[in-house]
């Protein structure tokens, strides 16, 4: 088969085979978006990272078709099939977070984005877990806002729409190696029991809510949970664990495989590390992001939606100035990112320091054209 959408007429073909399956839920399969289509979405907002992109689809396609049975008043227990939550790890930079930002706007489902750090074991100073669902409901308030007339409706049909955005909505728990077990079991504060009231929320447990528009319980079992993590020194734990296995094994590896030896990561590595094993079972999806090479950089740069070279054109097109940049002064800009091993997120801060001048200046120029060479940035620079 030639592509994806082939792939797909076969199995639809199958299906009208069966006659157990109506022409209803045929058309009701293909109304959604497919996994293969929120893929060719992610493509154009996320550079690489194809297995990863290729995971979350699955994930969030699998959670469109939960909704779907449900208000199709399907016999869940028919159709049953649990989420796949999903643990994305890799080096700050590489798009974690981007990448699940995407993955919200492409599906139009609530997104709640937090650091695993601000939460602390019940009694402490810190956020509760539950917050997180909270965060939710306000993400699912200001999608309602953009998507549906919330304003103009009733009460109590705008408490029925965010129920129905947050039951399948997507938390995202970044920095999620930061809450390891601690060997000190008296001051691991914010590890072991994090993690165990993580753990509650996965598998599905009521929620009080007090929220402007929602009062009342919400259970959880239906949000697709995302953690995310750089997990550093992880790669010494899977390196001594090959060794142990297979003896010379990797002295066979090349420098490929070395680079990328998170994505021979196991369940046991991250018990290891300090990760519940409760947590990590219920975390089947496991995918390790690569690093942004050089290319990847550029595409990041300059041709993603919004990519932060097009917002920087429209920075001094609102000056009145149509700017331009050199393809020298763009293999600078990526050279200088890569010198501060940030990633994609080193991009940003690069480009402040080297055109902090120019937006200092244009604005009362008495331009309205301008091309960025290396050679400028360089010399703007040296002149600082």
């Amino acid at each position: 088969m030639n592509n994806a959408e082939d792939f797909w007429d076969a199995i639809i073909k199958e299906y009208e085979k069966d006659s157990t399956i109506s022409d209803k839920d045929i058309e009701i399969i293909g109304d959604l978006m497919l996994p293969h289509l929120i893929c060719s979405e992610l493509d154009k907002k996320v550079v690489g990272q194809f297995k990863a992109k290729q995971i979350v689809s699955i994930a969030v396609w699998n959670r469109l078709l939960a909704r779907n049975n449900k208000y199709l008043n399907r016999n869940l227990d028919d159709y049953y099939f649990e989420k796949n939550n999903v643990m994305l790890i890799g080096n700050s930079g590489c798009g974690k977070t981007h990448l699940i930002k995407s993955l919200s706007e492409v599906v139009s489902l609530p997104l709640a984005i937090q650091d695993a750090t601000t939460f602390t074991s019940a009694g402490y100073v810190g956020k509760d877990v539950q917050d997180c669902i909270k965060a939710l409901f306000d993400s699912a308030e200001k999608l309602a806002k953009e998507q549906y007339d919330f304003d103009l409706l009733s009460v109590d049909l705008k408490e029925k729409l965010l129920y129905s955005l947050v039951e399948y909505g997507i938390i995202y728990i970044d920095e999620i190696d930061k809450i390891r077990a601690s060997q000190d079991k008296s001051k691991d504060v914010g590890g072991k029991a994090v993690q165990e009231a993580f753990l509650k929320l996965i598998e599905g447990t009521d929620v009080k809510i007090r929220h402007k528009w929602y009062r009342g319980e919400i259970n959880t079992a239906n949000i697709l949970f995302v953690f995310g993590g750089a997990f550093p020194e992880l790669d010494k734990g899977i390196l001594q664990r090959l060794n142990v296995s297979k003896v010379g094994f990797m002295r066979e590896l090349d420098t490929v495989d070395r680079e990328n030896i998170l994505e021979h990561a196991t369940t046991k590595d991250f018990i290891m590390y300090g990760m519940l094993p409760e947590l990590i079972g219920r975390t089947p999806a496991i995918v390790a992001l690569h690093e942004l090479t050089k290319g990847m950089l550029v595409d990041v740069f300059t041709k993603v939606d919004k990519s932060l070279m097009s917002q920087i054109v429209n920075e001094f097109k609102s000056y009145g100035i149509a700017a331009t940049f050199s393809e020298c002064a763009v293999e600078y800009i990526i050279e200088e990112t890569l010198k501060i091993k940030l990633g994609a997120r080193g991009l940003r801060s690069v480009c402040q320091r080297l055109l902090r001048p120019l937006q200092f200046a244009l604005p009362a120029a008495n331009t309205n054209v301008i091309n960025i060479t290396k050679d400028m940035l360089i010399k703007l620079e040296e002149n600082e």
